[in-house]
């Protein structure tokens, strides 16, 4: 959150800078690429997460290095986990020992052969059981690192055979293939930015132009540079683009 919160700030000043070295136009918007009518944008990915380590332990396998792909379901890193493993194993067998035993109690307290005492006490270990298993099959799950959507490594902070401490950063990981467009406008440009117009971007890296439109507006306008973020999307997904790409967007000039 931080770092949006970073990058608008950025941009809020950018725009508010230009518009006082070289002055608002009569369309009311800052000079920012080529032509008058062209407002910087940023290309960002709407998911970005960071991994931490889920315990304690020694990383066993780590089947990406910084800036790799991977794809959703993935597995990207597995601890070893021999005690956690004996720790399941020992849980299921004790919740198969007491599953029988509250089925013996059952069957003799319907021959009249138990007290009830002696029922519940069995019907408590089996519930037991159950819940040490649940909590053992959980401390499993921590074991391994699975990719929460498709995307890449932006940044890789462990090695293999690495021992780290829970929660210890492990990874960044970004999600390239759900990628939108953030820039800021003149907040008297808002009633044209209504969600689904359509607008050219050219991405100064990569030389291109592609076909966008606008998702939302943010929910509020800066008081010191009249201005109001957009947030847009590609209308067609390119698998080169990558978050951290700039440019501008290509607006014909509001009337």
């Amino acid at each position: 959150m931080r770092e949006k919160l970073n990058r608008g700030g950025v941009f809020v000043a950018l725009f508010w800078i230009c518009a006082s070295i070289i002055g608002v136009g009569s369309t009311g918007f800052c000079v920012e690429g080529p032509r008058g009518d062209d407002i910087l944008i940023q290309v960002v990915a709407r998911e970005h997460v960071a991994i931490a380590a889920g315990m304690d332990g020694r990383i066993e396998r780590l089947t990406v290095r910084e800036g790799d792909r991977f794809r959703k379901g993935q597995l990207l890193i597995a601890f070893d986990c021999m005690s956690e493993e004996g720790v399941l194993e020992r849980s299921r067998a004790s919740c198969v020992l007491a599953e029988k035993n509250a089925s013996i109690q059952e069957r003799l307290y319907d021959l009249g052969a138990s007290s009830k005492v002696e029922l519940s006490t069995a019907r408590a270990e089996r519930d037991k059981a159950a819940a040490e298993k649940k909590i053992a099959a959980a401390a499993m799950r921590r074991c391994s690192i699975i990719a929460p959507f498709s995307g890449g490594v932006s940044e890789l902070k462990v090695q293999r055979y690495q021992t780290v401490k829970k929660g210890e950063p492990l990874m960044q990981l970004v999600n390239t293939g759900d990628l939108e467009l953030q820039m800021f406008v003149p907040s008297k440009w808002l009633s044209r930015m209504r969600p689904g117009r359509r607008f050219k971007v050219h991405i100064d890296e990569l030389g291109n132009d592609y076909d966008a439109e606008v998702r939302s507006t943010g929910a509020w306008i800066d008081a010191v540079s009249q201005s109001v973020a957009i947030f847009a999307r590609f209308v067609v997904p390119a698998p080169e683009l990558l978050p951290g790409m700039s440019g501008y967007a290509i607006f014909n000039p509001p009337k």
